[in-house]
């Protein structure tokens, strides 16, 4: 008994007060020195990014291309207050995928003639390009619809899917083309772009159908998201170019 005793105290630290009747504090040391081990919780922004990579991106997927409109549309008129958090996760996988895909895809040479700088500002361009369809798409909800800024980043985030996917159509096409192709010769476009062009229109498609969904969800009519969704497209592509070029420079995208 006497060793049990002795064995427990030790186990604890007593701190007694100076004067008589003061109460006896007892902290047990062993809670303390098994909490200062246990290892550090992941933090919470890394489990919503697997969440995301694991769950949500497989359901937005099979929406846009097996349900390209309700379904692109639902995604939209669904989205909670997770949409703002999914729309960053998509923007900023856009500027990886653009900075590393083409630097690994290229070739030896011409990586290590170009760096990886070049690719770096590449696919920042990309991810700018994508904030500014956003800005523009809630720009025109603000006029004609209900908008919300946070939920427009999925909107911009969303327009990364396709755009990632014309990066692979063209990249594939120009490295099956190593001789080039003449684009003054009909016969030359047919037998050599005719499937990769038809590709890069579908995607095209898709990328108008995104933000034409996206203004129908806020209640924006069926004329202006039909004549709208091209122009915002592609304004928001210079947008974003020429934003990338004030922060590089004009040869911002040079390798020399």
């Amino acid at each position: 008994m006497n060793g049990q005793t002795d064995n427990q105290t030790s186990a604890e630290h007593i701190i007694t007060g100076g004067s008589e009747g003061a109460q006896q504090i007892i902290i047990p040391l062993s809670n303390v020195s098994a909490s200062s081990q246990a290892p550090a919780a992941t933090s919470p922004y890394v489990n919503d990014v697997k969440a995301f990579f694991s769950k949500n991106l497989i359901q937005i997927l099979k929406d846009i291309f097996t349900s390209p409109i309700s379904g692109t549309r639902s995604l939209f008129t669904n989205a909670g207050n997770e949409a703002y958090q999914h729309g960053l996760i998509l923007i900023a996988t856009i500027v990886v995928f653009f900075a590393l895909v083409p630097y690994i895809l290229i070739g030896s040479q011409i990586r290590s003639a170009i760096g990886f700088g070049t690719f770096f500002k590449l696919g920042l361009s990309a991810g700018l390009a994508l904030v500014a369809i956003s800005a523009l798409s809630f720009g025109v909800k603000a006029i004609s619809g209900k908008p919300d800024f946070k939920k427009e980043l999925l909107t911009g985030g969303l327009c990364g899917i396709p755009l990632s996917l014309v990066a692979l159509d063209i990249l594939f096409f120009m490295l099956a083309n190593k001789d080039g192709i003449d684009f003054f010769n009909p016969e030359s476009i047919l037998q050599q772009g005719a499937f990769s062009g038809i590709i890069l229109l579908y995607l095209a498609l898709m990328l108008f159908n995104i933000i034409q969904q996206s203004f129908k969800a806020a209640g924006t009519n069926d004329a202006l998201s039909w004549y709208l969704s091209p122009l915002v497209i592609c304004i928001g592509f210079y947008i974003g170019t020429k934003i990338a070029m004030s922060i590089f420079g004009p040869s911002g995208y040079s390798p020399y």
